[in-house]
C-alpha cells in the first residue's frame, strides 16, 4: 500500500473512532447532567469508573490471549516444508507476512480486545453484583445454596463462561489459519498432515474448550432452579429437571473431563493422530443428545404428563413457599370474618334493579385465573380474553 492509501486509511479510521466516541460522549455528558441534578453524582461515577476497569482488563486479557495463541502458533512452525502446489501457493502470503508478522498479530489482537472491551463494560450491572454480593439468609431447598448466589454470583459466572468460550473459538480459528499458512497443516503433499506442534496446540486448544463444556455443565446445574417448568407453568426446578436433568448434567460433566483428557493424551502421547479424539468427541455429542435430551424428554412424556398433579407436587409447594417468602407473606396471620350469608328480604326487594345488572365475573382477569386454577390438569388452555355474557 502506498503511503498516500496508508494515510487516507488511517484518517478514515479516525473519523469513525471520533463519530463512535463523540456519541458516547454526548451520552454520558447528559447522565452526568442529570445525575447531578439529582445529587447522585457517586452513581454515575461509580458506573463509568466500572465500565472503564471492565474494557481495559477484559480488552487486554482477550487481546493477550489471542495474541499468545498466534504467537505460539507462527513459533512451532516447521522449517521445512514438503513440495506441493499448495504450498508454493502459500509462499506467495509468507513472504508477504513474515517480516511484519509481530506487527500483523498484535493489529489482530488489538481489534479482538476492542470488541472484547465493548462487550465486557456492557455487562457493568453483572460485575457490580458480583462485587457487592450479599447473602439473603434463605436457602434455595435442591443445593441449600443461599438464594444470593442466584442474583449476584450466578449471572457474572455465566458471563464468565461465555467469554471463555469466545476466547478459545478465536484462539481455535486464529491458531488453524497461522499453521496451515506456515505449513504445520497440510491439504496435500507426501507425510502426515498436521506437524507435531500444530497438533499439540489445536488439540489443547479444543481440550479447552470441552473443559469449559464440562463447567457449563455444573453451571446449568444451578441454573435449573430459574428455569421455567413448562408442565406446571411455574418457575422452578421440577420433577423431570431434579430426577432426569440434574443426574444427565452431572454424568455429561464428568464425561467431558475424561474426554478432555483424552483428547490430550491421545493424540501427543499415544496413538498421535486425530483418530480416537475424534471418537471421543463425536462419543460426547452422542451422549449429550441421548443423556441430556432424549432421556430427559422421555420422563417428562411418559412418566410426568399422565400423573402430573402427583409428581409436581413436592416442586409446587417448593415454588409456592418460595413465592411466599420473597414477598414477604410466610407470616401471614388470617382471622375469620363471621359474613351474613343470608340478607334481609326488604333489601332485596331494593336492590332488584341494581343487582339484575352486576355481573358476577371481571372480564379482564377471568381467563388468567381459569388459566391458574386448571393449568396444573394440563388439558385445558383459555384465550386471552372470554366472553362472560
Amino acid at each position: 500500500m502506498s503511503r498516500r492509501g496508508r494515510v487516507t486509511l488511517v484518517v478514515l479510521a479516525g473519523v469513525v473512532v471520533l463519530f463512535v466516541f463523540l456519541g458516547w460522549l454526548v451520552d454520558a455528558w447528559t447522565d452526568y447532567l442529570w445525575f447531578s441534578e439529582v445529587h447522585y453524582t457517586s452513581v454515575f461515577t461509580t458506573v463509568l469508573w466500572t465500565r472503564l476497569g471492565l474494557f481495559l482488563v477484559f480488552g487486554a486479557v482477550l487481546g493477550l490471549i489471542v495474541w499468545f495463541n498466534l504467537w505460539l502458533a507462527y513459533r512451532v512452525r516447521p522449517l521445512l516444508r514438503p513440495h506441493s502446489p499448495e504450498q508454493q501457493t502459500l509462499d506467495r502470503y509468507r513472504m508477504l507476512l513474515t517480516p511484519r508478522f509481530g506487527l500483523w498479530i498484535a493489529v489482530l489482537a488489538t481489534i479482538v480486545g476492542f470488541f472484547s472491551g465493548v462487550s465486557a463494560q456492557g455487562n457493568w450491572p453483572s460485575w457490580l453484583l458480583f462485587a457487592n454480593r450479599q447473602n439473603f439468609g434463605t436457602r434455595d431447598p435442591q443445593f441449600g445454596l443461599d438464594i444470593g448466589f442466584y442474583i449476584f454470583d450466578y449471572p457474572f459466572w455465566r458471563y464468565l463462561l461465555g467469554v471463555g468460550f469466545t476466547a478459545v473459538v478465536l484462539c481455535v480459528l486464529g491458531a488453524l489459519a497461522v499453521h496451515y499458512l506456515f505449513g504445520g497443516v497440510r491439504l496435500q503433499g507426501a507425510g502426515e498432515r498436521m506437524t507435531t506442534g500444530a497438533r499439540a496446540h489445536l488439540t489443547a486448544l479444543v481440550a479447552a474448550f470441552v473443559l469449559l463444556k464440562a463447567v457449563a455443565y455444573f453451571l446449568d446445574q444451578r441454573g435449573l432452579v430459574l428455569s421455567h417448568n413448562e408442565g406446571t407453568n411455574l418457575w422452578g426446578a421440577g420433577y423431570t429437571d431434579v430426577n432426569a436433568l440434574l443426574p444427565a448434567k452431572e454424568i455429561l460433566a464428568w464425561i467431558s473431563v475424561v474426554v478432555a483428557v483424552a483428547i490430550v493424551v491421545f493424540s501427543n502421547a499415544f496413538i498421535r493422530n486425530l483418530v480416537w479424539p475424534g471418537i471421543a468427541v463425536g462419543m460426547l455429542v452422542l451422549s449429550a443428545i441421548a443423556i441430556g435430551g432424549i432421556y430427559p424428554a422421555a420422563v417428562q412424556t411418559f412418566s410426568v404428563k399422565p400423573n402430573i398433579r402427583d409428581k409436581e407436587s413436592t416442586y409446587i409447594q417448593r415454588s409456592i413457599e418460595a413465592t411466599r417468602n420473597a414477598f414477604g407473606l410466610s407470616t401471614v396471620e388470617t382471622t375469620p370474618y363471621g359474613a351474613t350469608a343470608q340478607a334481609p328480604p326488604n333489601n332485596l326487594a331494593e336492590d332488584a334493579d341494581a343487582v339484575q345488572s352486576m355481573r358476577l365475573l371481571e372480564p379482564s382477569i377471568v381467563s388468567n385465573t381459569y388459566t391458574q386454577l386448571q393449568q396444573v390438569r394440563g388439558f385445558y388452555d383459555f384465550t386471552q380474553k372470554l366472553d362472560i355474557d
